[in-house]
């Protein structure tokens, strides 16, 4: 019975293995490939002259077998295979292939070509791929705002909504008609709010998404009086607040500035005034903080001595603390009892240490890193002049109750650039001339605290804020010149970048034609900047001023008219790096600020 069993198993394996054998006489299993491909290759819309790349995916997952491509036939200009450089190339079996495709468009009009794909794939020996892109112009949308004036450069509060200060129709700041417009770009159109607040000078300062601050004259429409205050404005809950505080100054020392002790604080601020006398650059000069929480309330603190002007704007440091700068026990800028007073706006405290020979309009403090207690700020030294051999270069250090500083220098620069620049949480920059002329000597200085300063030599360097640096990622940054010739305006003025490693520059484009503050590039990227220009005329507020946006990936800049643009600050373009978009302030076709023909320029979307 058991070996009856068994012949019948062993007679039933046979028939299988016979059966098998009919199919595949070799007996040796079968591989092949499987190639997938898409018929179509779209780019998105890609503004001329820049470039795009996009990848067409060759797939062999469920192929049991490899496949070589063995040629890549068809495309022509504007279109280009980056990638694969050598063929034939295998897409191994379950595995995929990238081959990179890139479109440079040199004319605004739609394209297509075909790619032809040769493969060793017997089900597959020729595959035809369509390729299309549109090149299109820089999107722009020029969006008409009444009465724009210098301090009318648009305040982010959120990626699409910003405060624009206009004068109203009157065409004069500080009146009783002047409008904050609300302007929101997530439209096309973009839409405006107006909202009404008398007596405006300075920008806004943005606490959060939906809230800000704006100093105001009053009822009077008159500065350092005792009608002065701040609005708060939110825009979820309009009309705006009006905070009564005396003593205001039009200029930059009246500005509110945001304080942010915890992470999430969006409701405190500072700003400075001329205490109870009256007077500006007094004993009895004051400090006055504003939390703008329910209720709102102010106090104050006595620190003497203030300017109105940029130096004794209170700047942040930490938690409660600001530092601000002072003329010290006679209440005059320029001499050596100048102070720095560092304040606590909670505990209502004020500590002072000298800091001889500030300047009113550049001595301003900038925090560089909260972790190592440092902030720093520049004097023109005994001489009172930026730009000579005496020139002083300061660390402040502090602990939250004393302050003591160390000097970096001196140094000697060209100019007044003197407010330095944080580039990292150890490093700073400031420009510098060893002659006090725009020349091929001149560099930009990198500080570290206990360190000595490393000097990027670029040449050419600027008067004012064209020249001075701007921040970008990876501890980069970009400087605009004068270029080769070293006359500021011209044809060859240049933007370079420079990695904090390194004195060499990593990239350089053309720009031409700086202008004054206007010229001081902005950056959405380490490698995309806009730069407003004089365009070929070389005379700011014309009709062929120009914004010139460099990509450092293309061998040229994209020019672009806009007439009327400012030499000063309101004309820097505003840069939205999220939604790759640049807001520019212009004159509009009269060529004259303060009326109804006044343009504020929106780049982009850059798609």
């Amino acid at each position: 019975m058991t070996s009856t069993i068994i012949r019948a198993i062993a007679i039933f394996l046979l028939s299988i293995v016979i059966s098998c054998s009919v199919g595949n006489s070799d007996n040796v299993p079968s591989f092949a490939p499987l190639l997938q491909v898409s018929n179509l290759l779209t780019f998105t819309d890609t503004v001329v002259p820049m470039v795009k790349t996009a990848n067409l995916i060759i797939d062999n997952t469920d192929g049991t077998g490899p496949a070589d491509i063995t040629d890549l036939i068809g495309l022509s200009l504007p279109f280009s295979i980056i990638s694969p450089t050598t063929l034939p190339t295998t897409v191994p079996a379950g595995g995929t292939l990238t081959i990179q495709i890139q479109f440079a468009p040199t004319s605004i009009a739609p394209y297509a070509d075909s790619l032809q794909v040769n493969t060793t794939d017997p089900n597959k020996l020729s595959i035809p791929v369509t390729v299309t892109g549109n090149g299109i112009d820089m999107p722009r949308e020029d969006i008409a705002v009444t009465g724009l004036y210098i301090h009318s450069r648009p305040v982010s509060l959120t990626d699409t909504t910003f405060l624009v200060n206009t004068t109203g129709i009157d065409g004069i700041a500080g009146n009783s008609d002047d409008i904050i417009v609300l302007l929101d770009i997530s439209t096309t159109p973009a839409t405006k709010t107006n909202i009404n607040i008398p007596g405006l000078s300075t920008p806004a300062t943005r606490l959060g998404n939906t809230t800000a601050l704006v100093a105001s004259a009053g009822a009077d429409n008159i500065y350092e009086t005792y009608d002065d205050g701040v609005y708060l404005i939110d825009i979820s809950a309009l009309p705006p607040t009006f905070i009564p505080i005396p003593g205001l100054t039009s200029d930059m020392a009246s500005q509110p500035v945001k304080f942010t002790p915890f992470w999430f604080t969006e409701n405190l601020a500072a700003v400075s005034t001329y205490g109870s006398d009256s007077l500006w650059g007094t004993a009895d000069d004051t400090i006055v903080g504003i939390n703008v929480s329910t209720p709102i309330y102010t106090n104050s603190i006595v620190v003497g001595g203030l300017t109105t002007k940029l130096a004794s704007q209170p700047t942040h440091i930490t938690g409660y603390m600001a530092f601000v700068a002072t003329g010290g026990p006679d209440n005059t800028f320029g001499d050596s009892d100048d102070e720095v007073v560092s304040v606590d706006i909670n505990a209502l405290t004020a500590n002072h240490i000298t800091v001889p020979y500030l300047d009113a309009n550049m001595s301003k403090i900038v925090s560089q890193d909260f972790s190592h207690q440092l902030s720093l700020l520049a004097s023109p030294g005994p001489d009172t002049v930026f730009g000579s051999s005496d020139d002083i270069f300061y660390f402040l250090t502090w602990d939250g109750i004393s302050l003591s500083y160390s000097l970096g220098g001196p140094i000697v620069r060209y100019g007044a650039l003197s407010i330095p620049v944080r580039l990292s949480p150890s490093d700073s920059l400031l420009p510098y001339s060893a002659d006090g002329i725009s020349n091929a000597n001149d560099a930009i200085d990198k500080f570290t605290y206990g360190s000595s300063p490393i000097s990027y030599v670029i040449g050419g360097l600027i008067f004012g804020f064209r020249s001075q640096p701007v921040p970008l990622e990876n501890y980069r940054f970009a400087v605009a010149t004068s270029g080769p010739n070293s006359i500021a305006g011209d044809s060859d003025d240049t933007l370079l970048k420079f990695s904090i490693s390194s004195t060499t520059p990593l990239s350089s484009a053309t720009v031409g034609g700086l202008l004054d503050d206007a010229s001081q590039p902005s950056a959405i990227s380490e490698n995309f900047f806009a730069i407003s220009t004089t365009g070929p005329n070389g005379i700011a507020q014309s009709d062929d001023d120009t914004v010139v946006f460099v990509d450092l990936s293309l061998p040229t800049p994209i020019s672009k008219t806009v007439v009327g643009l400012s030499s000063d600050t309101r004309s820097r373009p505003v840069a939205i790096s999220s939604s790759m978009v640049f807001l520019v302030v212009s004159a509009g076709s009269n060529l004259t600020f303060g009326n109804g023909d006044d343009v504020i320029v929106k780049f982009g979307p850059i798609p």
